[in-house]
């Protein structure tokens, strides 16, 4: 989720983090839900 966030902020170009917590972000649902979504997350790898 930090990671998201500094993204979101613009702190970081890049980071890792859980599928289901990036899914949230990028679909603004779940620890995202009344956020705003996170639309220019972008996937390098899963693990």
């Amino acid at each position: 989720v930090a990671n998201i966030n500094a993204i979101k902020s613009g702190a970081l170009e890049s980071g890792f983090t859980q599928s289901d917590v990036a899914y949230w972000a990028y679909n603004g649902t779940g620890l995202y839900d009344g956020k705003g979504k996170v639309e220019d997350l972008r996937l390098l790898a899963t693990l």
